[in-house]
């Protein structure tokens, strides 16, 4: 975790290249175990312009998930789970998609886009 929130991904991607390495030279790790390296480095290997936290960090950009968290609380659960609501499966997706734009302050604009 402190080299991902200090910008040095590549060490956490080498970490794991050695440490397949290694289990699959000895013959060490179970199989659930190489497998779950191989997939674990394949994952992030795909997501490496995704970790550089250090980077987004100093443009100002929150690398944690509580403003997401947050969002969800406020924008979805308050609207979704008042007492006595009960929402058939169908209309929750749209009613998210209406409570975004008005939360976002951009109903004029989805007025704008339904128009169109």
């Amino acid at each position: 975790m402190h080299e991902l929130k200090h910008g040095q991904p590549e060490k956490v991607l080498q970490t794991l290249r050695d440490m397949q390495a290694e289990v699959s030279e000895r013959g060490s790790g179970s199989e659930a175990a190489v497998e779950t390296i191989q997939k674990s480095l394949t994952y992030l290997e795909k997501r490496r312009e995704h970790m550089d936290y250090a980077h987004f960090q100093a443009l100002g950009y929150p690398i944690g998930s509580g403003s997401v968290e947050s969002a969800n609380k406020l924008v979805v659960e308050v609207r979704m789970k008042g007492a006595g609501m009960h929402w058939a499966r169908p209309h929750v997706d749209p009613l998210v998609a209406l409570r975004n734009i008005a939360c976002s302050d951009r109903w004029e604009e989805g007025l704008a886009a339904d128009r169109a």
